[in-house]
């Protein structure tokens, strides 16, 4: 009967020293964490499990979006990762004026709306304008000296656009 018991307390020893072994070694594994964004290189963080990952790279900015990784928390980790840039179009906003010359000389310009939202490599239309006795003929932007048209919005900030009037009964020759 003794050997019995101590066989059977010689076995929970073992598995009891075993046991701990195994989890003293998974303490020492480590984790990758690999950062991905197009265009740039890996940014590769090593981790022991459990452990939080502190040093965090930012991730490169791209003209016009916000840039943000998919994974925020890396509190405790215990699993290789990759967390991938995620790349959010910024939202402007096209401010619509009338150059002072037709205010202060009496003209009556209605303008479809005075500003609105776009959103970075997105299509736009532009609003209209209209003024009785002038043709509308476009929008200018004075800060590139010429005229903008619908399409694709491609600029890094707001504008600010000048409605252009021409007279409508003025004859060529």
């Amino acid at each position: 009967m003794k050997k019995i018991v101590l066989s059977i307390l010689a076995a929970v020893f073992s598995l009891t020293l075993l046991s701990a072994c195994n989890g003293a070694g998974n303490s020492n594994t480590t984790y990758t964490v690999t950062f991905v964004q197009d265009g740039q290189t890996n940014i590769v963080k090593q981790v022991k499990s459990g452990e939080a990952l502190r040093d965090i790279p930012l991730p490169q900015e791209v003209a016009g979006y916000d840039v943000t990784w998919d994974k925020t928390s890396f509190a405790s980790v215990s699993s290789n990762l990759t967390v991938t840039a995620v790349l959010t179009p910024k939202t402007y906003v096209i401010e619509y004026t009338v150059h002072p010359y037709f205010e202060n000389n009496g003209y009556e310009v209605v303008l479809e709306k005075q500003s609105q939202e776009v959103r970075y490599n997105a299509t736009f239309e532009l609003a209209s304008a209209s003024c009785e006795g002038l043709v509308f003929l476009g929008w200018w932007n004075e800060d590139e000296g010429d005229f903008i048209h619908s399409g694709t919005y491609t600029w890094t900030d707001g504008l600010t656009l000048v409605a252009r009037f021409e007279p409508e009964d003025q004859e060529w020759s």
